[in-house]
């Protein structure tokens, strides 16, 4: 399963470095740059914080 969030566009339009997000994520640099290079899935704890920063809406559609 591949990460859908496209955390780079989402920081980018807020104009912050990787740096800069992950410190108000409070996450190393490294994992941030993971979930935007590779596609990597945030655990539940710092989606909970992508979402909360970001103000995303969280629904999830079922397409099966």
């Amino acid at each position: 399963m591949e990460n859908q969030l496209d955390i780079k566009a989402l920081r980018k339009e807020k104009n912050l470095s990787q740096q800069e997000l992950a410190d108000i994520l409070g996450v190393p640099r490294g994992r941030l740059n993971a979930w935007e290079q590779r596609g990597t899935i945030p655990k539940a704890n710092d989606y909970q914080k992508l979402v909360d920063f970001f103000s995303l809406d969280t629904k999830v559609s079922n397409t099966s």
